[in-house]
């Protein structure tokens, strides 16, 4: 088995794609929107896979070199299309707890692409916790000082966590005129 931890965006997009053909269908029929008249002001791109993709695309940019970002990038919403919860009344759609269990589905994946298994760890973490860091912004996108009380047990996985969350805030289009995309570039 080769190792695909290295390989670069095109090659980990083009393997994941060949490998996991039922995933990247999953991700493709979920929407994010109850329907055309109630669009996720957050996900106006519509379905999970398109998302991702803006995601994994960003994570090139922001984290050129950070295998571990990339890898959280592609896995982190596998979960979505399992969690996706139509709430009627609201006219809306939410995927409650669908970090976990993208971080459990993305085991199998980690698995088969030969990832060595602290690496796979890391990448589990980053998945599992992508939602966490938006209990530390405020509305105005400020970062509160508490979140380096939560996360000084390790630095270096902060700012893996912080890279994965820019990458995901910046891989979709939004039409909240509360959102500020110059505050997520700091």
């Amino acid at each position: 088995m080769t190792n695909m931890f290295e390989k670069s965006h095109y090659e980990v997009l083009v393997w994941f794609q060949n490998e996991f053909p039922d995933l990247v269908q999953s991700m493709r029929e979920s929407d994010h929107n109850f329907d055309s008249d109630n669009v996720n002001v957050y996900h106006a791109e519509n379905d999970v896979w398109s998302h991702t993709m803006m995601v994994f695309k960003n994570s090139e940019f922001f984290s050129e070199g950070n295998h571990h970002v990339k890898w959280a990038a592609l896995l982190h919403d596998l979960g979505k299309p399992g969690a996706r919860e139509v709430v009627e009344d609201r006219k809306r759609v939410r995927f409650t707890g669908h970090s976990g269990l993208s971080a459990f589905m993305a085991v199998d994946v980690l698995n088969k692409a030969g990832l060595e298994a602290e690496d796979a760890l890391l990448v589990f973490k980053l998945i599992s916790m992508h939602g966490e860091l938006f209990n530390y912004i405020t509305a105005d996108g400020e970062i509160k000082e508490k979140v380096k009380e939560v996360f000084a047990f390790d630095r270096d996985f902060l700012r893996h966590l912080t890279h994965l969350v820019r990458a995901d805030s910046l891989g979709r289009f939004h039409s909240d005129g509360n959102f500020s995309y110059r505050k997520v570039m700091k």
